[in-house]
Formats: structure tokens, C-alpha cells, sequence
């Protein structure tokens, strides 16, 4: 299994032979090992997309309604039980 990942120092901590890590990471290194697991270099985009932007702005939109419905007791689709 591929694993992106954008953290540098997680790749030098698994290219280590396990014995030269700190007894935190042979720990988790341990858990892993019974999984076929490879980093890969995943790199951050500078910008969000339109589209992610515009659904990020809907869920701030919903979230807003139900917390002041909330506040203010109003009965909406969220808080109608």
C-alpha cells in the first residue's frame, strides 16, 4: 500500500533501519510493519481549487444556520426533533 505524505522527516524515519530510531518510533515503526506500507511524496497544492473553495464555503454556510438555530431555539431541518 502507497501512503502520500507530505511530512520529509516521516520519509527519513521509515527509510531507517529500525534498531538506529528512538524507542517512540521502533514503537510505532513495530505497529506498521505488519502492513506492506511505502511513502510516496505527496506534494501540497498552493491554492485551493474553485470547486473546493465553493464547498467549503456551503459547509460554513450550514454549520452557521444550525448553531444560530441552536442559539436562538429556532426549529429548523437541523434541530427539529
Amino acid at each position: 500500500m502507497t501512503v502520500q505524505c507530505d511530512h520529509k522527516p516521516l520519509e527519513v524515519i521509515f527509510q531507517k533501519p529500525l534498531a538506529s530510531t528512538t524507542p517512540r518510533f521502533q514503537r510505532m515503526l513495530l505497529k506498521l510493519l505488519r502492513f506492506n506500507l511505502r511513502l510516496s511524496r505527496a506534494y501540497l497544492k498552493s491554492q485551493p481549487s474553485v470547486a473546493e473553495r465553493e464547498i467549503a464555503d456551503d459547509i460554513e454556510v450550514i454549520v452557521h444556520r444550525a448553531v444560530s438555530a441552536r442559539q436562538t431555539g429556532a426549529k429548523t431541518e437541523f434541530n427539529a426533533k
